[in-house]
């Protein structure tokens, strides 16, 4: 009965000790360790400790980016292609958000293509993060990254390029400007200098779809990758070609690229760098093996048919070779003025007018969680060289945006690069009202701006261009 008695009295006290060094481990090492389930709560500066680049961008929707650390820091030697580079960015709330949104980096060219794979890699000691929907001020967390460069990325320098979306729509998630309007998506928060890879690129690596192995003059065309088969009129056609220097060339050698259409004659033609325009050929060293990436726009007036594309260079007696085939189907263009129950008739940047509105019936009262639908009526001033991009915001009664809807016209199938001088376009919107807006007056304005978020402007210099009388919104 005694040895009894003293083993419960032995097992009791020794529970105790280790509950009290389970409590002293919590506070004194897990309660200061940076998890992602757990942060503590910033300081009176409203930044983490020890964040090495400041940055403080505010998002719509709540979002606040506060900076980030990168491994490498910048140096003065370029970083090998081919090794990896790591941004940890530090985000806050100044409201709680109202949806989970994901967060990519890429490395950007200067002409704007993305040099990195679709999606960023995690860093093997990352743990994940709650989602953005339970986030709550004054807290912060941790989003790792791990930027990997594309087999064949020429020298160079590329900004590392930010976007935020929405990870059930994947719409991307816009800045707010100083002045608390949304600006570009896409924040650009650092660059990366890339030099050679430490070992050449493996050819299984390069991804080519368009295998051909053919002899143009001191290069080789390993392959070519079109991104589409079909398209319209004015459609972007992104074009990824494959290289290797069987010799040095001796001058900047050129690619040539034109579109065929079925009876032989050129519909279209480009004169292109084989890789990248900061890396002409000039700098190639014999066994190099290079990637070169173009988005080309298709002409605006195609017609319906199939057409072909081919490659060359600008050497002197070039083969041309075959390399894909394409089929475009023309859109049934409108050339008479639509009737709208809106008329606008405002033109921006002398290239397109916007003619006016339909907006969904009764929308003279705005009711909390419905939905607006706005249909634009566009008309064609110009051919354009830039895909356009089209607002449509929803404008509170303290001035600032509440709902809006952004993206290539007509549900993204209409870009303004296909659009012919004297055409109509029809581009349907819609915005969600949300359910705890404010009774008072709201407005709509549209615009279009390009993809780096620069808007085109009235003659009077304005921005945007209002739609339709005040709308209003009763409690």
């Amino acid at each position: 009965m005694d040895s009894r008695a003293d083993l419960t009295t032995r097992g009791f006290w020794q529970l105790l000790v280790v509950g009290l060094c389970l409590i002293a481990l919590k506070g004194l090492v897990l309660d200061q360790v940076h998890t992602p389930f757990r942060y503590p709560v910033m300081g009176e500066s409203g930044t983490p400790p020890d964040v090495e680049h400041p940055i403080g961008r505010v998002y719509v929707d709540g979002l606040r980016l506060i900076g980030y650390d990168r491994t490498p820091e910048p140096d003065t030697k370029p970083l090998p292609a081919d090794e990896s580079l790591r941004f940890d960015l530090y985000w806050t709330v100044w409201q709680q958000p109202s949806k989970s949104y994901q967060t990519v980096l890429h490395l950007v060219g200067p002409g704007g293509l993305r040099w990195s794979p679709k999606d960023t890699l995690r860093p093997t000691d990352y743990e994940g993060a709650p989602p953005t929907s339970v986030w709550q001020p004054g807290q912060y967390a941790v989003d790792s990254h791990e930027i990997h460069a594309l087999f064949g990325t020429p020298p160079g320098i590329y900004d590392v390029a930010l976007t935020v979306f929405n990870r059930d729509t994947l719409r991307p998630l816009s800045t707010l400007t100083e002045s608390g309007q949304p600006g570009a998506p896409e924040l650009v928060i650092g660059q990366v200098h890339l030099g050679a890879p430490n070992d050449p690129p493996d050819r299984r690596g390069l991804d080519i779809q368009g295998v051909v192995q053919e002899r143009l003059g001191a290069l080789t065309l390993l392959g070519v990758n079109v991104s589409r088969e079909e398209a319209a009129p004015g459609d972007p056609v992104a074009i990824s070609t494959f290289w290797q220097a069987e010799e040095r060339p001796t001058e900047n050698v050129r690619a040539v690229v034109q579109l065929l259409a079925s009876d032989g004659s050129v519909a279209a033609d480009y004169d292109l760098p084989p890789a990248a325009a900061w890396h002409p050929t000039t700098r190639w060293q014999v066994g190099d093996i290079w990637r070169g990436q173009h988005l080309l726009h298709l002409p605006a007036d195609l017609v319906s048919g199939t057409y072909t594309w081919t490659l060359s260079l600008s050497t002197p007696g070039s083969p041309i070779v075959p390399v894909s085939s394409l089929t475009v189907s023309a859109p049934e263009r409108v050339f008479a003025r639509p009737d709208v129950t809106a008329p606008v008739d405002v033109h921006l940047g002398d290239v397109v007018t916007l003619v006016g509105a339909d907006l969904t019936s009764d929308a003279s009262g705005l009711e909390p969680g419905t939905s607006l639908t706005v249909t634009l009526v566009w008309r064609s001033e110009a051919e354009m060289t830039i895909s356009y991009r089209v607002f449509v915001h929803l404008i509170g009664p303290e001035g600032t945006v509440v709902a809006q809807s952004d993206g290539v016209p007509a549900e993204w199938n209409r870009p303004t690069t296909g659009w012919v001088p004297g055409e109509y376009v029809s581009d349907v919107h819609e915005v969600t009202v949300p359910s705890d807006a404010p009774a008072g007056e709201y407005r709509l304005l549209a615009g279009l701006y390009t993809p780096e978020g620069k808007r085109l402007t009235t003659p009077e210099g304005a921005d945007a261009a209002h739609i339709g009388a005040a709308l209003r919104l009763e409690r």
